[in-house]
């Protein structure tokens, strides 16, 4: 309930399953290692960020044990499931973006690149937690600030309201991005977008268009 507008959980519910399924259609077009990609998507997989070191370890196979214990009055069985150890790893620096495909025209790529960055100003603003106006997608901090927290992503937002009015209350607010959308960040900020600025055609969206993009992937 937000200003006496009920959204119904069965829309609200398929926000994030939507965003994915609309982050794969624009992603993966740009990319010809798909394993390598889900294996980092796979949030089974342990996330490392230490600075630019940034990968996953592959999870191991499965292995069930099971207990038994006798009481004068309980028997039962417990089974615990346990992960063999695996350093086997990706390494998002092995993830590369192929922006000069034969199967797809410059605009095309162009036209990709815009709408995942899209998604990512809406992910920041509507589907992280913690309070937020589109304005500040303006001003929002580097993403060398982001932190792995958990498996989510961790980041702040801070509002300057008030402050031309000589008033300057405000806190930084934490955010933080869910798992299932948190490595989906990390590979457009380290691996997609340096490569775009790096294009001699291709560019990024302009930081001021940031919160009509975010509102208008909200409304979609």
């Amino acid at each position: 309930m937000v200003q006496q507008i009920y959204i119904k959980k069965e829309v609200w519910s398929k926000a994030i399953p939507t965003t994915i399924e609309d982050l794969k259609h624009h992603l993966y077009d740009l990319f010809h290692c798909h394993q390598l990609l889900d294996s980092f998507l796979d949030i089974g997989n342990k996330l490392v960020m230490s600075g630019e070191d940034v990968y996953v370890y592959i999870k191991g196979k499965v292995n069930s044990v099971q207990h038994y214990f006798n009481h004068s009055y309980l028997s039962n069985q417990i089974t615990t499931i346990l992960l063999q150890d695996t350093n086997d790893k990706v390494q998002v620096s092995e993830i590369i973006p192929v922006l000069n495909a034969e199967d797809l025209t410059p605009s095309e790529v162009q036209m990709h690149v815009n709408k995942l960055w899209s998604l990512n100003q809406f992910i920041l603003l509507y589907l992280s937690s913690g309070a937020g106006r589109g304005l500040e997608l303006t001003r929002l901090h580097s993403f060398s600030k982001f932190q792995e927290y958990f498996n989510c992503l961790r980041f702040y937002m801070r509002s300057e309201k008030n402050i031309l009015h000589g008033v300057d209350n405000n806190m930084l607010v934490p955010h933080f991005i869910p798992p299932s959308l948190a490595r989906f960040i990390i590979i457009l900020n380290v691996v997609l977008y340096p490569a775009v600025v790096a294009h001699p055609i291709l560019i990024l969206p302009s930081i001021d268009d940031a919160p009509k993009k975010a509102d208008l992937m909200f409304r979609k």
